[in-house]
């Protein structure tokens, strides 16, 4: 009797559990995507619809399965995490019967690109990564040029070149574009450079020898700033102070706020980069059958200053991000310089006239810039198909720039001696459309509208200094007011693939170039008007070992300026003693354009040892820059 009691208590008990075991709604598998193995060491969490908060909470077995159970009714999401893995998700899970199971299968978990394996102590982040068109310079992880600017970064690279008193030189000329993300830089050169802290750059991209796809002014290529925007979620934030024995001195911010879908940055900067040199240049310059032979020597010291806020908001959708920028400062440059000068002037091979002078020159040009741009990119796939536009629009006003130059005899007596101003306001303009179109794996091509406006609105005057009066005058015949406008419309197209171990690239760009120029001296009113194509051509080949061999051609242009234009007035004068040297609009090619044909030939090696043969030109203006 007593057996038979325990018989029944124990089917009672193994009753009573089988009908308390809860049943299992949702069931799966999860494994490595690439070994197929079980994870066992997953988080699988359960989340009801509009819920952020997760219902269910449970751990694989060994072999990787799970299950989940005592949930209700409803519609849920279910999510998967594991270190070293992408997330896995699945929505739109609907339990309608309580005798229903869904089983999800077996769940291939992704390994992440960037796993374990990549962040080996001795692993490096490469510094320059050559690509068919362009070389990318990693800026970010750059610790000599920690604190500096962009200059710091470019001083160490190949083709770039930065002198005592830090002119950038772009394969031997400063004659190359300056742009950030994209867009035209507030400055030009090396000024534009210096006022970029090196703390905001990402990337430097630079482009020898530029597809149809950029703007073809830039005689040796462009340099392109890449500045940093990803940032963690939340709040974050970074100083830099910077100072030298010189006392170059500078501080720069950034602030971030990173959201689900958006985020926005303030920042800005203050700096001033001051320079001390030792000048030496000795020059000739002919006009005429007469040759002046200059010898200058002495101290300069020069100083870029920037102070500059920004702002910037982006909002990203699932396929469509939009972007707004702001910007606003107040930069320039000054130089001081004195210099023992003495010059010796021969007429044939007979030396008539020498001298021997200090000389005295003071340089500043500032501008105070506004400047905002709007865009957006939009996706419709991720194989790299897309639409990008952007609108940027800078003022510039209470421009000026002023030089001065003096020569004084050995009692320090002025000889000669004149000032030169030129106010203006200033505006730019710029707007393009974009589109890249995928049609295989390898193989893109793209086509797009790009708008160029600058406007310029000033007038230019001088003073002159007279040895009888001992005082300066000013020059009423040179004093002119003007207004310039210079517009370009294009149109481009470009086709790239890429064959087993060959790349190649090829485009065309159409210009449309309209110029404007109104002086208030009369009959020195000129216009421009003309339409032109831009071919270009890269081709790329890669050896075994990473080894490269890379060829390119680009017709590039480099068009007059304002202040070339300004040849054409009575404003670039010499001085000679008491001759005045006019030069006339017939002896140079007022409107013309200079075409440059640039091929180049790259060989890539692991070393980063590259061999680049191109033209290179020097400023047929250069005589002028000291004394006009």
């Amino acid at each position: 009797m007593k057996k038979c009691f325990c018989l029944i208590v124990a089917l009672l008990c193994f009753s009573l559990s089988v009908t308390a075991a809860p049943l299992t709604r949702i069931k799966g598998k999860i494994v490595d995507a690439g070994t197929n193995k079980p994870l066992d060491f997953a988080d699988v969490l359960l989340f009801k619809k509009g819920d952020d908060n997760p219902v269910f909470h449970a751990l694989p077995d060994m072999d990787g399965s799970f299950g989940i159970a005592d949930v209700k009714n409803g519609e849920y999401s279910l999510m998967i995490r594991l270190v070293g893995y992408d997330l896995f998700t699945r929505q739109n899970i609907v339990l309608a019967s309580s005798s229903e199971i869904v089983d999800l299968g077996t769940i291939p978990m992704k390994p992440l690109e960037v796993g374990l394996a990549e962040v080996e102590v001795v692993a490096q982040k490469k510094q320059v990564i050559y690509k068919l068109d362009k070389k990318v310079i990693e800026a970010s992880s750059n610790m000599l040029a920690s604190g500096g600017t962009a200059v710091d970064i470019l001083e160490n690279t190949p083709s770039i070149r930065v002198d005592a008193e830090g002119e950038v030189s772009f394969r031997g000329s400063t004659g190359f574009m300056v742009y950030v993300d994209g867009k035209p830089s507030v400055f030009s050169g090396t000024q534009a450079l210096e006022q970029i802290p090196s703390g905001h750059i990402e990337n430097i991209e630079i482009i020898t020898t530029p597809s149809a796809r950029h703007d073809t002014g830039g005689d040796v290529g462009i340099i392109n700033i890449i500045t940093k925007k990803h940032a963690q979620h939340g709040f974050s934030g970074m100083v830099n102070l910077t100072g030298s024995t010189f006392l170059s001195r500078g501080v720069d911010f950034l602030l971030t706020q990173q959201n689900k879908s958006s985020r926005w940055y303030f920042g800005g900067g203050w700096t001033d980069r001051l320079r001390k040199s030792d000048f030496d240049q000795e020059k000739t310059t002919i006009v005429a059958d007469t040759a002046t032979t200059s010898h200058s020597n002495g101290p300069r010291e020069s100083n870029n200053f920037n102070y500059s806020l920004k702002a910037g908001w982006m909002y990203t959708l699932p396929h469509t991000t939009f972007n707004a920028d702001l910007e606003g400062g107040y930069g320039g440059r000054t130089r001081t310089g004195d210099l023992d000068y003495t010059e010796e002037r021969v007429v044939g091979s007979q030396p008539f006239a020498n001298g021997d002078y200090y000389s005295r020159d003071d340089y500043d040009l500032h501008e105070t810039y506004y400047q905002g741009s709007v865009g957006f990119d939009h996706k419709f796939n991720d194989k790299g198909h897309q639409l990008t536009g952007s609108f940027y629009l800078k003022y510039g006003g209470n421009a000026m720039e002023y030089f001065q130059s003096d020569l004084f005899n050995k009692k320090n007596e002025r000889e000669q001696g004149h000032r030169a101003w030129e106010d203006e306001h200033r505006w730019t303009v710029r707007g393009n459309m974009d589109y890249i179109y995928p049609y295989s794996k390898t193989g893109h091509i793209e086509a797009g509208y790009q708008y160029f406006s600058y406007l310029e609105d000033g007038d230019y005057s001088m003073q002159f200094w007279s040895p009888e009066k001992q005082e300066f005058y000013w020059r009423d015949d040179i004093y002119n007011t003007f207004y310039f406008q210079h517009g370009i419309n294009s149109i481009y197209a470009i086709v790239g693939d890429s064959y087993k171990s060959f790349d190649f690239q090829a485009g065309v760009r159409g210009e449309h170039t309209h110029r404007v120029l109104r002086s208030s001296i009369p009959g020195k009113d000129r216009e421009y008007n003309k339409f032109e194509f831009f071919p270009s051509v890269h081709l790329g080949y890669t050896f075994p070992k990473d080894h490269k061999l890379m060829a390119s051609y680009s017709r590039r242009i480099t068009r007059p300026e304002l202040f070339l234009w300004n040849l054409i007035l009575p404003i670039a004068i010499i001085i000679r003693q008491k001759s005045v040297i006019r030069i006339s609009v017939r002896n140079i090619s007022t409107l013309s354009n200079l075409i440059i044909r640039r091929i180049s030939v790259s060989i890539r090696f692991p070393l980063r040892f590259s061999i680049v043969a191109g033209k290179i030109r020097s400023s047929v203006c250069a005589f002028l820059m000291k004394r006009v």
